[in-house]
């Protein structure tokens, strides 16, 4: 991201801590497709991607004065994003039924991912795709251990390499 766009996004900040909600919804719309896609990649659902996604946008304006420029906004937003997908995660069934039909599913290995059970999902998709360390993600899950999550990433990238392979 160049300088000016970071400076835009600090100003969007600052106007937002002061209760701006049109600066809000200006650093909403910049953010918002990150956000999403990670929320759909995550549910496997237009509809729970949707849900998730405006309530996380919801919980961030209430938490924005939290924010501290100790770490970019884009990391502190995807932080607040992943607990919260996490916590609507836990309150869906295991077996979470996706639209295969979806066109984003052609791709195969879009359509391993997502055919992944969902503790296999969620990390395999923080630590491969969104470049999360283990420790990290260990941090999300209460009851997870950095070796435990290594565990979950190895089994994920094996189902991974027969859906792709066979």
């Amino acid at each position: 991201m160049s300088n000016q766009n970071t400076n835009y996004i600090n100003y969007l900040i600052d106007l937002s801590k002061t209760g701006a909600r049109r600066s809000y919804l200006d650093l909403c719309e910049i953010t918002m497709r990150n956000v999403y896609t990670l929320c759909f990649r995550l549910t496997l659902s237009e509809k729970d991607a949707s849900e998730v996604t405006k309530n996380i946008f919801s919980n961030v304006w209430e938490t924005i004065n939290n924010y501290t420029p100790d770490e970019t906004f884009s990391v502190w937003l995807k932080n607040v994003a992943v607990r919260d997908i996490i916590v609507f995660l836990h309150s869906k069934p295991s077996l979470y039924e996706f639209d295969k039909q979806h066109p984003l599913y052609n791709d195969l290995t879009e359509f391993a991912i997502a055919s992944l059970e969902k503790e296999e999902r969620i990390v395999f998709i923080l630590h491969d795709v969104e470049g999360y360390t283990y420790k990290e993600i260990s941090k999300f899950f209460f009851d997870k251990n950095i070796d435990e999550v290594i565990s979950i990433l190895i089994e994920a990238r094996q189902k991974m390499i027969k859906a792709i392979v066979v």
